[in-house]
This record gives structure tokens, C-alpha cells and sequence, in this order.
């Protein structure tokens, strides 16, 4: 990726980000850096919304990069707790084909570890990410990573009880298992009466 491309992904208003990549190469957006992050993983990271939108219009196919650990822009955003970048990529993975399933495809996509989106908004305490992730796709509290893990044994786990609550609240469905097949269900269901 082209050094000058990245900071103005990373660090520049949206003015400068436009003219850079509109005078340069249109081959150069969907370059990578030696751990396959693309733009948009940049703009994410660095919670650059107008930024992310600008290249999402210019390739929406980068919705769907994984970088070297199976990491989607959706996780790099989930991650950080960037609200605001996760409704625009949710917007933009309806838009594909105006369907829920288009977009489930997105939220459910899942790195090396088998995280989806919910884990890495739940194990960082991204409550409002937790949320909005719920409210779209409730089914992904139901899914667990390659430890057996699901996003609200994580929230467990890392003692974020407002997402534990909020979750439960959400969603009658979710699935209790925990790390290496250790099940939650008493301690959500303590957590739900507080």
C-alpha cells in the first residue's frame, strides 16, 4: 500500500483523503499492506467515518477484505468501539442487495479464531456496538469461536455485566457456552436479575 494513501486513511480529514485517491492510480485503493490490511481497515482503525465511507463508495467490495488473521473492517471497527463506522458498513452491507442476508453475510463473517463482529465488540466492552449488532442480527449471539465461546460468555468472562444485561434483554436466544464447553447460564442468569 502506498505510504501516502495510508496516512491520509489513518490521520486526514476527508477532503484530503478524496484528492489523494482521485488523482492516483483507481488500482491503488484495493492495494494491501504486508498483513493484507486494506484501506478500509486503516479507516477503521483510526476511526475515520467519513473517510471509510468515501472508499466504500469508491470499492464496497473492501466491506469484505480479510486481512493475514481473518480480520474484516467489521472486526477492526467492532474492535475499537467505532459506532458510527459500524452502522455505515452494516448500511452498506444492506445495500448490496437491499437484503438482510446480504448483510448477515457481513456481520457473520468470521476471523482465524472463529470471533464474529459480536465477540470483538463484546470481549473490548463496546456496549453500544453490542447493541446495534444485536438489534440487527440477533443470531449472533447464538454463534461461538473455536474455543467454544460465545460473544456473551466473553462479556462474562471479561466482567462487562452491562452488555451481559443488555443482551439478555435483546434476545431470549443466545447461547451460553463458554471456554472449552464451560456453560454461563447461572451466572447470566444472576446477572439478569440485578
Amino acid at each position: 500500500m502506498d505510504p501516502q494513501l495510508y496516512r491520509a486513511a489513518a490521520y486526514y480529514d476527508g477532503t484530503s483523503f478524496e484528492s489523494f485517491a482521485m488523482d492516483a492510480d483507481p488500482t491503488i485503493l484495493p492495494k494491501e499492506t504486508p498483513q493484507r490490511n486494506a484501506i478500509l481497515h486503516v479507516a477503521a482503525l483510526n476511526k475515520q467515518a467519513q473517510i471509510a465511507e468515501k472508499i466504500l463508495q469508491l470499492h464496497s467490495s473492501l466491506l469484505y477484505h480479510k486481512k493475514s488473521d481473518g480480520d474484516t473492517p467489521f472486526h477492526i471497527a467492532a474492535r475499537v468501539g467505532c459506532l458510527e463506522i459500524v452502522q455505515l458498513l452494516l448500511n452498506y452491507g444492506k445495500s448490496g442487495s437491499g437484503e438482510i442476508e446480504a448483510n448477515q453475510k457481513a456481520t457473520r463473517m468470521v476471523n482465524l479464531t472463529k470471533d464474529t463482529v459480536l465477540h470483538e465488540a463484546a470481549r473490548n466492552g463496546n456496549v453500544d456496538v453490542v447493541e446495534l449488532l444485536m438489534e440487527e442480527d440477533p443470531g449472533l449471539a447464538l454463534l461461538v469461536n473455536a474455543v467454544g465461546e460465545s460473544p456473551l460468555s466473553v462479556a462474562v468472562e471479561r466482567q462487562f455485566f452491562d452488555i451481559v444485561q443488555r443482551s439478555l434483554k435483546l434476545t431470549d436466544e443466545c447461547c451460553y457456552g463458554g471456554r472449552d464447553g464451560k456453560r454461563l447460564a447461572r451466572s447470566c442468569s444472576l446477572l439478569a436479575q440485578r
